[in-house]
Order: C-alpha cells, then sequence, then structure tokens
C-alpha cells in the first residue's frame, strides 16, 4: 500500500492497520505468546472500579517479573490496612506519589493455579 503525501516522495507502508475498535478481548497472537490452552476464561475489570484496583495491586506485589509501573498522587494515610480504628489518624493524612500497575502482560500464581493478567 502507498501513502501518497505532499512531498514528492510516496510511503510505503508493508503492514496491515490494526483495527481501532476491540472484536475481541484478547488478539490471538497474545493468547499464543501465553501458550494457554485454546478455550482460557477471561476476565475484564473497569478500569477505575474497587475491583480493579485490588487486582491489579495484587498482580503488582505478586507478578513475577512486574517491571511496568505508573505513578498517581494518592493518600500517605494507611489506617484503612493496618488494622487501626483510632480517628486522630485522620489529621495526619498526607500526598504521596503512589506506585499503579502499568501496561503489560503480568504471571502469577494464585491457589497453585498460573494466571496471566493482560492490562492495557
Amino acid at each position: 500500500r502507498t501513502l501518497h503525501t505532499m512531498s514528492s516522495s510516496p510511503i510505503l507502508v508493508d503492514r496491515v492497520p490494526e483495527l481501532l475498535t476491540r472484536t475481541e478481548p484478547l488478539s490471538p497472537s497474545l493468547l499464543a505468546s501465553l501458550a494457554v490452552g485454546p478455550d482460557p476464561t477471561i476476565v475484564e475489570l473497569p478500569a477505575g472500579t474497587e475491583l480493579h484496583s485490588l487486582v491489579a495491586s495484587h498482580v503488582m506485589k505478586h507478578a513475577s517479573a512486574a517491571r511496568s509501573f505508573g505513578m498517581r498522587v494518592g493518600s500517605g494515610n494507611s489506617r484503612c490496612c493496618d488494622g487501626s480504628d483510632s480517628e486522630d489518624d485522620d489529621d495526619a493524612q498526607s500526598r504521596v506519589a503512589t506506585k499503579v500497575l502499568g501496561l503489560g502482560t503480568f504471571e502469577f500464581t494464585f491457589e497453585s493455579a498460573k494466571i496471566f493478567a493482560v492490562h492495557h
């Protein structure tokens, strides 16, 4: 396929452009690269939901070779997770940069089952 530009030289494109819409949850080439069976179970979690955040946090902590991260501003108050019920801790809130799961494919084990998380 040849793209014509305003210059006198055409640009040759030798690859098929990808669709801008998805017709399936994951591409067959990605599934083949993961060496999963012919009919894997695929679960999609909407971004921005509490469940997405919980799963992404778990994947980030437990995935082997997780090297793709993002950053966002969050609360430095960890009261929700340390078992403290004191309301005095609310005054000690601070804003911090927190690490979030980046784009890519992440492998981890849950209850002896190998799981692949694809974050795109």
